[in-house]
């Protein structure tokens, strides 16, 4: 058994008597409105940290699965594919099971062909902020998304310029973001997509459009 393994078991046991305590309890009840606003952000930023862990997890275990079917790790394990595997052993939906492996092919790093050593994952500024806790599934697929769906239209220097910004921006925090909100729009010049980056002054913040 893997030291991560015995130490997430062990965080585990300790989650599910502070959880259970805290809310059979009935100390939420008596929580001030600070308080419990301050539980909502708690609760937030471990979901984020176990969205980290799910989404290295299921790119591992893509990584493992594909090649010749009697060569997979979900063949070994009984399953059809790595969303029926996610499904069974994370108890997700397919919903959750289809995002968690959109996120995962993204950032986990991409493997040379000729030494199987790690290159740079398709987002690599994506992937630190979903290692640090900053973006979750949620955030991490509302950036990765739009920008892949662009395909060929942008270079690869371009994507990993909104990359890093993006990522920048969701390492802000909120109260900042609200005063200096950073807006993105693609505009076609001379047959290529650029990225263009404004900073509208707060009195004149509208929402942001894509201009083509």
């Amino acid at each position: 058994m893997s030291t991560f393994l015995n130490r997430l078991e062990a965080l585990r046991e300790h989650v599910a008597e502070v959880v259970s305590d805290g809310v059979r309890s009935g100390e939420l009840a008596s929580q001030t409105e600070a308080d419990l606003a301050r539980l909502l952000g708690v609760v937030g930023g471990i979901g984020r940290w176990v969205d980290a862990a799910l989404i290295g997890i299921v790119g591992e275990v893509q990584s493992r699965s594909g090649g010749p079917r009697d060569d997979r790790m979900t063949t070994r394990l009984g399953c059809h594919d790595v969303s029926e595997l996610v499904q069974r052993a994370a108890l997700v939906a397919p919903q959750t099971a289809s995002r968690l492996r959109r996120v995962a092919a993204v950032v986990r790093p991409e493997e040379s062909f000729l030494t199987d050593e790690p290159l740079q994952s398709q987002l690599p500024a994506l992937r630190e902020a979903v290692l640090d806790g900053v973006v979750g599934l949620d955030g991490a697929l509302a950036i990765a998304e739009p920008l892949l769906a662009m395909g060929s239209r942008v270079g690869r220097e371009a994507l990993l310029l909104v990359d890093g910004l993006l990522a920048a921006e969701a390492r802000v925090p909120t109260a900042r973001r609200r005063r200096a909100r950073i807006c993105f729009a693609c505009r076609r010049r001379r047959g290529q997509w650029r990225w263009i980056r404004t900073a509208p002054s707060p009195a004149n913040e509208r929402p942001c459009t894509g201009d083509r």
